[in-house]
C-alpha cells in the first residue's frame, strides 16, 4: 500500500513538474511584463517604450507614434502632450517634440505637428496648441508663419479672419503709419496723387491759387476762378477779391491787387477794373471803389481809356487841371 502511494506521489510530482516546464500551472504573468519563449518563471519587465497591458504575453507592445513611456514595466502608453508630437516610440517624455514655429498639434498624442495656414501664425507666446489669426492691420503671407507682419504705410488690411496680403488704399484715400486696418479719405483742400495700385501714405495739397472742398479727390485742385484767389496751400475755398481791387490774373491767382490809377472797383469778386468817367478821377495807389468828382473849376479831358499813354491816362484821370471858364 505505501509503495502504491509513493508512486501515485512520483507520478504526480513528475506531471506538477512537466506542467511547471511549460507554463501551465505557473501564475499569471503581470500585467507589466512577460515571459519569453514561454517560460513564466522568468518574467522580465517591459522595457521604456514598450508596454504590457493583459499579461500572459510572451512579449510587450511597442508604443506607437504620438506615444511614450518612460520606464520599465509600462502597462500603458502615455501621449505626448498638445503642442507636441514623435513620430518613434518613445522611451521618455522628452521625446515628445515640442512643434516648430508655425505648427501646432491641436490634440494629445499627435505623431506630426500640422502647419499654419497664410493669415495665421504659431510661437511660444502664442502657444503651439492652435493657430492665431493676424488682428486687423496685420498680415502673414507663408504658411508656417511664426508671427503676423504689420501693413505698411499706404496699404491695410481688416480681415477679421486673418489677411494673408495688405491691399492698397484706394485712390483718395491714405494710411499714413503701419499697421492700418482701413484708410481715411483726403480732406478737403488735398488730394491724392498717387496710381491704384501704390497706395498713398498722404495727401498733397492743393497748391496756392486752386482749391477744393471734395474730399477723396484723385485730381489736381481747380485753379481759383477771375476774382478770387487763394493765399496759401490746402485751400478748400477761394477768396473774392474785395472792392477796389482785381485778381492778379485771369484764373489760378494767390492773391489780388489794387485796382490801377485812374480805375475802380465796386464789387467783389472783379478781374477787371473800370475806367473813370469823364469828370472824375481816382489817386489812391491802395485802389478805390469810386471815383472822385471834379471840383468846381477843374475837368478831366478824356476817358483814361482814351489816353494814349499810361502818362497821359494818370494825368488826365488822377487829377483835374485847372482850366477857365
Amino acid at each position: 500500500m505505501m509503495i502504491t502511494s509513493l508512486r501515485c506521489f512520483c507520478f504526480l510530482f513528475h506531471v506538477a513538474f512537466v506542467l511547471l516546464a511549460v507554463g501551465c500551472l505557473a501564475p499569471p504573468t503581470q500585467r507589466n511584463s512577460y515571459a519569453p519563449d514561454g517560460r513564466r518563471s522568468e518574467c522580465e519587465r517591459c522595457s521604456p517604450g514598450w508596454f504590457d497591458d493583459a499579461g500572459e504575453q510572451t512579449e510587450c507592445q511597442q508604443c506607437g507614434a504620438g506615444q511614450y513611456s518612460d520606464g520599465t514595466g509600462a502597462t500603458t502608453c502615455t501621449n505626448c502632450s498638445a503642442g507636441s508630437a514623435t513620430l518613434t516610440m518613445g522611451t521618455n517624455e522628452s521625446q515628445c517634440t515640442l512643434c516648430a514655429p508655425g505648427f501646432v498639434a491641436t490634440q494629445s498624442g499627435a505623431s506630426t505637428c500640422d502647419v499654419c495656414n497664410p493669415g495665421q501664425f504659431a510661437n511660444a507666446t502664442s502657444g503651439r496648441t492652435r493657430c492665431g489669426v493676424c488682428v486687423p492691420g496685420y498680415f502673414s503671407a507663408a504658411s508656417n508663419s511664426s508671427t503676423c507682419r504689420p501693413c505698411a504705410a499706404g496699404r491695410f488690411s481688416n480681415d477679421d479672419g486673418g489677411a494673408s496680403v495688405c491691399s492698397a488704399c484706394p485712390q483718395g484715400q491714405y494710411s499714413a503709419s503701419p499697421a492700418a486696418s482701413g484708410c481715411s479719405n483726403c480732406s478737403a483742400g488735398t488730394y491724392d496723387a498717387t496710381s491704384s495700385l501704390v497706395g498713398a501714405t498722404a495727401c498733397v495739397n492743393c497748391s496756392a491759387g486752386t482749391a477744393s472742398t471734395d474730399e477723396a479727390r484723385t485730381t489736381p485742385c481747380p485753379p481759383c476762378t477771375a476774382g478770387t484767389f487763394a493765399a496759401t496751400a490746402r485751400a478748400s475755398v477761394c477768396e473774392p477779391c474785395g472792392p477796389g481791387a482785381k485778381s492778379r490774373n485771369a484764373s489760378g491767382s494767390d492773391e489780388c491787387e489794387p485796382c490801377e490809377l485812374g480805375r475802380y472797383s465796386a464789387a467783389n469778386a472783379t478781374s477787371v477794373c473800370v475806367d473813370c468817367a469823364v469828370g472824375q478821377f481816382s489817386d489812391n495807389p491802395a485802389g478805390v471803389t469810386a471815383c472822385t468828382n471834379c471840383t468846381a473849376g477843374r475837368y478831366v479831358r478824356v476817358l483814361a481809356k482814351q489816353a494814349k499813354s499810361t502818362f497821359a491816362r494818370i494825368m488826365h484821370s488822377v487829377r483835374c487841371p485847372c482850366l477857365a471858364w
